[in-house]
């Protein structure tokens, strides 16, 4: 018998504990008369009818039903009004508080229906069946979408409690309420958990019955049945039942699209015209290609070559035959295309570069170009801070540092004065990318000293912070808000930023340190503001620096009891917070980023061997935000680590559940995983999000680039090019989604080519394999990570010849750029890389190596290189000191720890692993 079933028999028996008396049989003369009383001339013998009847519950709904079709009016209107309270959840040992609810939420108001459906899910198994009873009503058009917006937040924050308490049918019986509704992503957590528990195809029986049903009900339940039947490998009756609710609602276009995409069906999707799409053409080729149609993919592909669409709202961007051609195997096509456009110099900058053309795309972004004005008329100005910062990074790519500042300081001054977000971002990125970490805390003050004056300018995508503070980029912009309010009349900003990274690095004078720790004392908010919890952050932060690890863990353990004592999930502000979170990583998944601070404490408490109350402390976090998995696995980690290995595996292994069908959250929790090299449970993660993540949705084309970083750690070649398909299409599928950097349009389709080729490699197709690998280095000459890890595989499969030429066309690459930019750190850098993982030219390579290091200090990939080579040359000791040196200046870096640990014990002769570092 299924959970629904059995949730709704306890729920009858709990109903009819009090009319036992009464008989069942509709024909029962005691219930006819009853009945027959409705309709008395006496009012209180109506009265006691009703009060009766409704006493009976259950037993009483046969004989009710036919006293609707009464012809006396007065038996009939009691006998509606007995079964609306019946349906409503409202029977004679309904407890007070419940039928308080249920009055509430037949008020109509939508705020009182919200605080309603709390209270009720709350409740648990005395209010859930009244729920279930509400909800199974038509709720209207204006209400049924929010209030199941609501129940779904609800959902999300008490069912994985109820997961690690064990009570699992529970749960299960509250996420049924899900299916009353139209909300895709309930509907997702519903069949999540049903998928989980190997029990989609016991759900299906209900849910047909109740599409037999008319109105919301009915409409509700064919939604989820579509859910449920793709869940049970229903593929046919998903797709007709999609197909058949499309017809009706054209909003349910998305969800058919989505379904056929799992289902690989790519002949039918060729043939379905989006509403809406970054590129139309580019993505039915795409579509063609994979449906297996390559001849008249390639036809279509040819004529946009020479059409004359131009996208009047894409300026700044390439336009859509450019993207069908980068995106569909004809990137040499899509780049003369650019060229002959103009519309996006910068990004043709980028691609240019990626070609190693570094000369070509410095003449197109030189501001005396004036074919770049003809193209892009009015919108210039705005676009041209981030062709300034394009070329800037391009000249410090090729050691021209001197030129590379000059121009850095040209486009802030151009951000100063017309403040761009967008180019901000750009500047940053280059200037930090360089090595300029002081030139991007001078500019970045600056730029954000008149962007906060002006109100009217909005942030967007990437993190401007984020980009020079990682993951202190919160802390750095609350101290940046301290610092500034109180800096000497004389200071700049710049200067004023400076302050905020040496403070956040442990440089600054003691002195300052302990004034500006005094200050933010000063400053008191509640435990649950995110604000305390940033102020913490800095405090430890600061203590930490210092040599006090100790003092760091009580300053977050204050406002973590603080926050513990609430015992309630803490709940965000507004449905926009909800959807976007809050945090500097919020764009990048959606996903608010408060969590962090649970993860510091944790972090900080094992850094010291306390790995029990590491543990406690995470779960008090989880118990907060109980939807994010990380907390959760992490704490299980903590435990195994402190010796309760049952509890601890219970733990990692539940951290699977617990996200439900929030994709999203699935992939945060997954890159964390990437990011701390847990491989299996990596594996174990993207798995599922291939099962459960069908639905697209916004972000989830950064999921699926987790899903692919996953798969190559595990060394599934095949499930990584997948996933970066997967990737490409939701790019191509969705107006308004672009790569942000724009280097990717070319490196992103090669990349999967790259995959393609080391899966046929892996299993044996050596010339195959060798084939794809040439027409990706025809593309993109230094392809560095494809040989790196193509040049080991080929000499062990006796190729080494192959091998070698393959080495030597990448080092070639690199000999004739060091030619003609002899200071260029970055070409040194890659090239000794190169080396270092195919094991040739080493000699050259720590001379490469030592060199890039001596131009740039402060790139620390620069110096993970070095560590490589001295590795890969049998110096264990230098490699391991080098990279005791990194750990030391960025502790939060999983890779460099792991890195850290192949030196010390590693084979010098084994391939590189691909890097688990994003």
């Amino acid at each position: 018998m299924g959970s629904l079933f059995r949730f709704g028999l306890v729920g009858g028996i709990l109903l009819l504990l009090a009319p036992l008396m009464w008989s069942a049989d509709p024909a029962d003369p005691i219930v006819e008369q009853l009945v027959a009383d409705l309709g008395s001339p006496e009012f209180t013998k109506r009265e006691k009818a009703s009060d009766a009847l409704w006493k009976m519950g259950d037993q009483a709904k046969p004989a009710l039903l036919e006293a609707l079709k009464n012809p006396d009016a007065e038996v009939a209107d009691r006998a509606k009004e007995i079964l609306d309270k019946f349906a409503a959840g409202n029977f004679f040992n309904t407890p007070p508080e419940v039928l308080k609810h249920i009055r509430d939420f037949r008020s109509g108001i939508l705020d009182q229906q919200f605080h309603a459906t709390t209270a009720l899910l709350k409740l648990g198994d005395t209010g859930v069946p009244a729920l279930r009873a509400l909800l199974g009503k038509d709720l209207g058009r204006d209400n049924r979408a929010p209030v199941f917006d609501h129940l779904r937040w609800l959902v999300r924050n008490e069912v994985p409690l109820l997961i690690l308490a064990g009570k699992l049918d529970q749960a299960e019986a509250i996420l049924a309420l899900e299916t009353y509704g139209p909300v895709s992503e309930g509907l997702l957590d519903y069949v999540t958990f049903l998928h989980l528990r190997d029990r989609e195809k016991q759900a299906i029986p209900e849910l047909e019955v109740r599409r037999k049903a008319r109105g919301e009900t009915a409409d509700a339940a064919a939604r989820a049945l579509v859910f449920v039947y793709r869940a049970a490998g229903e593929k046919a009756k998903a797709k007709a039942l999609a197909a058949e609710i499309e017809l009706t609602d054209p909003q349910f276009r998305d969800t058919v699209d989505s379904l056929l995409e799992d289902f690989g069906e790519w002949s039918q999707l060729a043939e379905r015209t989006p509403i809406v799409a970054n590129s139309f053409e580019g993505l039915k080729i795409f579509r063609l290609r994979l449906a297996g149609k390559t001849k008249q993919a390639n036809e279509l592909a040819e004529r946009q070559k020479d059409s004359d669409l131009r996208d009047t709202d894409r300026t700044g961007t390439i336009d859509s035959p450019t993207l069908a051609m980068m995106m569909n195997d004809m990137p040499l096509q899509g780049i003369e295309r650019m060229k002959a456009q103009r519309n996006a110099p910068h990004i043709l900058a980028d691609v240019l570069s990626a070609r190693l053309l570094f000369q070509e795309a410095l003449d197109l972004l030189d501001p005396r170009n004036k074919k770049i004005d003809g193209a892009l008329g009015t919108d210039l100005e705005s676009l041209r801070p981030l062709y300034g910062a394009r070329r800037g990074r391009i000249l410090a790519q090729l050691g021209q540092r001197d030129e590379a500042a000059q121009v850095f300081e040209q486009v802030a001054e151009q951000i100063a004065a017309s403040p761009n977000p967008d180019a901000l971002v750009a500047l940053i990125r280059a200037e930090v990318r360089s090595g300029r970490q002081d030139l991007a805390c001078e500019h970045l003050g600056r730029a954000i000293a008149k962007i906060d004056a002006q109100d009217s300018v909005t942030r967007r995508g990437q993190d401007d912070f984020e980009l020079i503070f990682d993951a202190d980029a919160d802390a750095a912009r609350y101290l940046w808000r301290v610092l500034y309010a109180a800096r000497p009349a004389n200071e700049s900003p710049g200067a004023t930023m400076q302050r905020v990274r040496a403070l956040l690095l442990g440089t600054a004078p003691a002195a300052e340190r302990e004034k500006v720790i005094k200050t933010i004392r000063q400053e008191i908010y509640s435990a649950e503001s995110p604000v305390a919890q940033t102020q913490a952050l800095i405090l430890a932060a600061l203590e930490r620096a210092a040599g006090n690890a100790d003092q760091a863990i009580r300053e977050l353990s204050t406002v973590a009891d603080k926050l513990a004592a609430q015992k309630l999930p803490v709940a965000l502000e507004d449905a926009a917070t909800r959807l976007m979170g809050r945090g500097s990583r919020a764009w990048i998944f959606g996903v608010d980023e408060s969590f962090r601070f649970w993860v510091e404490l944790g972090d900080l408490l094992t850094e010291q061997g306390r790995h029990k109350e590491a543990a406690d402390r995470l779960e008090q976090g989880w118990k907060l935000t109980p939807n994010n998995p990380v907390l959760l696995y992490l704490s299980g980690r903590c435990l195994v680590k402190a010796g309760s290995e049952t509890e601890g595996r219970k733990r990692q292994n539940l951290s699977h559940w617990v996200a439900l069908g929030n994709a999203r959250m699935r992939g945060r929790f997954l890159e964390e995983l990437n990011n701390r090299g847990c491989i299996a449970d990596a594996k174990r993660e993207w798995e599922l999000v291939r099962e459960t993540a069908w639905v697209n949705e916004i972000y989830i084309g950064n999921v699926w680039n987790q899903v692919g970083r996953a798969a190559l750690l595990n060394n599934d070649y095949d499930a990584a090019a997948a996933a970066n398909r997967k990737s490409m299409h939701y790019l191509l599928r969705t107006r308004g989604v672009s790569y942000i950097e724009g280097f990717a349009y070319l490196t992103v389709p090669q990349m999967i080519r790259g995959y393609t080729a080391r899966g046929l490699l892996a299993d044996g197709k050596v010339d195959e394999a060798l084939a794809l690998a040439n027409q990706c280095l025809e593309v993109i000459p230094n392809s560095s990570e494809l040989v790196v890890n193509m040049v080991p595989e080929l000499e062990k499969r006796g190729r080494k010849k192959d091998a070698d030429a393959l080495f030597q066309r990448v080092w070639a690459s690199y000999d004739k750029l060091l030619t003609a930019n002899p200071n260029s750190a970055w070409a040194r850098s890659s090239a000794a890389w190169l080396a270092a993982g195919c094991r040739r030219e080493l000699d050259t390579a720590l001379a490469y190596s030592k060199k890039a290091v001596e131009l740039e200090p402060n790139l620390r990939g620069y110096q993970e290189t070095l560590a490589e080579v001295h590795f890969r040359r049998g110096e264990r000791d230098q490699a391991v000191t080098i990279m005791k040196q990194l750990v030391t200046l960025d502790r939060r870096n999983h890779h460099y720890k792991r890195q850290l640990e192949r030196y010390q014990t590693g084979d010098p002769t084994s391939p590189i692993a691909d890097s688990d570092d994003d």
